[in-house]
């Protein structure tokens, strides 16, 4: 197995300092993309050669111009980050955002983007650091799954409105006036029989049944 050279010269670094070299020694084969800024400097430094795959340009365009991280991201999802996008103030903690970006042959991929101090100096943050990851597949189960829910949530209400009446009449009947015992024994069968229903429904939703009306 080769190890990445840690040479600063490489495309995807510019000066890297000790605490960035080692930096880079955790970012290189990772399949997220990483990246780091100096803020001393207010320059982007490093970013691993996951970049690419996602962006469709070498890391070293992104050092050049970082605003080509910027021009990837959904037009509906801009405003998320800062310009350029590592410009971070991290006094109050750690940032987690996620958008959406499109790649160079148009697919659009949902990204979780991590970011962090790294090393300190006279108690300022010297570097910010960030991990981006490629959470599409993620982001489509849970629309897949919200569909699904939906769907339920729509079939159950279909379910219930009569089963809800047909409880409603049911004791409506009871209270009516004397039954022959042919009756009372219908009527007990289908309260039975709705009631189980009910459960059946409540039971795949989750919910408690609904009562009928008193």
């Amino acid at each position: 197995m080769n190890t990445p050279s840690l040479n600063p010269s490489t495309p995807q670094a510019h000066g890297l300092d000790a605490g960035e070299v080692h930096f880079q020694q955790l970012a290189e084969g990772s399949e997220d993309v990483f990246w780091l800024a100096n803020m001393l400097t207010q320059r982007l430094v490093y970013v691993n050669s996951r970049f690419e795959h996602f962006w469709g340009l070498p890391g070293q365009a992104l050092l050049d111009d970082p605003q080509h991280w910027n021009r990837a991201v959904d037009s509906a999802d801009a405003t998320i980050l800062p310009t350029p996008f590592f410009a971070d103030d991290l006094a109050q903690g750690n940032i987690v955002r996620e958008y959406r970006i499109r790649t160079p042959n148009g697919q659009c991929r949902w990204m979780r983007d991590r970011r962090f101090q790294w090393g300190q100096s006279r108690g300022w943050s010297v570097h910010i650091g960030g991990i981006v990851q490629d959470v599409t597949a993620s982001r489509q189960t849970q629309g897949l799954t919200g569909s699904h829910d939906r769907y339920l949530a729509a079939i159950a209400h279909e379910l219930r409105s009569p089963l809800n009446a047909l409880r409603s009449w049911i004791h409506v009947l009871r209270r009516s006036g004397p039954l022959t015992a042919d009756q009372s024994k219908a009527l007990d069968a289908i309260d039975r029989n709705t009631q189980g229903q009910a459960r059946m429904i409540a039971q795949l939703l989750g919910t408690p049944p609904t009562a009928p009306d008193q």
